[in-house]
């Protein structure tokens, strides 16, 4: 049929497919911002636990995430509800571990200098901590939400729906135009995500802080 053949014929049904994909993708990661902040603040305070955690991520992060997906439907059965549950478990502790480097970027000594304004712990913590922090939390967003959509093309196959519907029924009937579909809108769909939370976090970090917050990001990275 061709590939440009095969988009015309089936646009509206493509175009359901993206808005599922990319829906089943953010909520999870959105729902895991209620538990990650106040995790990420929790760590901030008591530093032995989140290297506690760490070592357990660690350890979580060596499961193939194929047996996760499989050891689920037998619990809750196939569908988005059980994909939806491993996005939101896959979100909380890369949040909360960019929430804790960014409250921890307020040091003592920068803590005491703003506590001689008056102002209480409440007003450091919206006035101060949350501008600090947001751009790393966007950040970890970010990634989240484009290793969902990844995530997503696999969990097609346990009955999520999403674009990784094509991908796997072109394999299976040996239709490369179908394949082709799946993974060049889930690419395009990474891509303009990552772009358009990237252009999010430089307009929310203030403009003397760019600098900076983008060393603080890639040190964090490394």
């Amino acid at each position: 049929m061709g590939f440009f053949a095969f988009l015309s014929e089936n646009f509206a049904e493509i175009f359901d497919m993206l808005k599922h994909h990319f829906i089943l993708a953010l909520l999870p990661v959105l729902a895991g911002l209620v538990i990650a902040i106040p995790l990420g603040i929790f760590f901030n305070k008591y530093g032995r636990v989140k290297m506690f955690v760490d070592n357990a991520s660690v350890v979580c992060k060596t499961i193939p995430i194929i047996s996760i997906f499989a050891l689920l439907i037998y619990f809750v059965g196939v569908g988005s509800f059980s994909a939806a549950i491993v996005l939101f478990l896959y979100s909380i502790f890369p949040i909360a571990d960019k929430v804790a480097f960014g409250l921890s970027r307020l040091t003592t000594q920068k803590l005491n200098a703003i506590k001689k304004l008056g102002l209480n712990k409440w007003q450091i913590f919206s006035l101060v901590g949350v501008p600090i922090t947001l751009p790393f939390v966007i950040d970890a967003i970010r990634a989240c939400l484009i290793r969902s959509i990844a995530l997503l093309s696999i969990a097609a196959y346990f009955g999520a729906g999403g674009l990784g519907v094509y991908i796997y029924s072109g394999i299976a009937v040996d239709d490369i135009d179908s394949i082709l579909i799946g993974t060049v809108f889930i690419i395009a769909l990474g891509l303009i995500v990552h772009y358009a939370l990237k252009s999010l976090q430089l307009l929310v970090t203030a403009r003397g802080m760019k600098k900076k917050a983008s060393r603080d990001v890639e040190e964090e990275k490394s």
